[in-house]
């Protein structure tokens, strides 16, 4: 039995796909093994404000929104995403689990550093912010802010990170 922990120091090649063609031992220079993520998710925000909508949706099985905004919205907010608990609900869960963690790393991971491991991915991290602790109009906000930076940015390279300022392309403003 191989033990694998989802942690990208910890597999061969950084990610899950890599490692498990590592772990049976097949070259993985025979497969196209992509590294971006296929499994987008919305921001908790949008997914807050079109749960307050339900007159935008035919049934509760119409997903057709969520997937247009998906396809919309610009990369950094289909991969990032506000903390879902409290500080103190994740210093309880980290608590509550803490002895049967360190015992999995310690039995499955040698010649690793546990204790740096366990700080980096098993303790709770600062948050600038968390959705059990945003009111409904600030998740309202930022909701709004997503959506018109991502219309502000959007065009051929709706997909690209726009964490970077881009110049403005002048030759779309020449006068014929």
């Amino acid at each position: 039995m191989h033990v694998r922990f989802l942690i990208p120091e910890l597999l061969a090649g950084g990610n899950p796909a890599q490692d498990f063609f590592h772990v049976l031992g097949l070259s993985q220079d025979e497969y196209k093994i992509e590294s971006e993520a296929r499994n987008p998710s919305l921001d908790v925000s949008v997914l807050h404000v079109l749960s307050k909508n339900p007159h935008l949706f035919s049934d509760v099985h119409d997903n057709s929104l969520t997937l247009a905004l998906t396809r919309a919205l610009s990369k950094k907010f289909r991969s990032t995403n506000i903390q879902m608990l409290s500080a103190k609900q994740e210093a309880r869960i980290e608590e509550s689990f803490r002895d049967e963690n360190f015992w999995l790393l310690n039995t499955f991971c040698s010649g690793v550093d546990v204790d740096r491991i366990y700080q980096t991915y098993f303790t709770p991290r600062n948050a600038g912010a968390r959705y059990s602790e945003m009111s409904d109009i600030d998740l309202i906000y930022r909701c709004l802010g997503i959506v018109l930076e991502s219309i502000a940015f959007s065009g051929s390279d709706a997909f690209a990170d726009h964490s970077k300022s881009r110049p403005p392309n002048v030759s779309e403003f020449d006068q014929k």
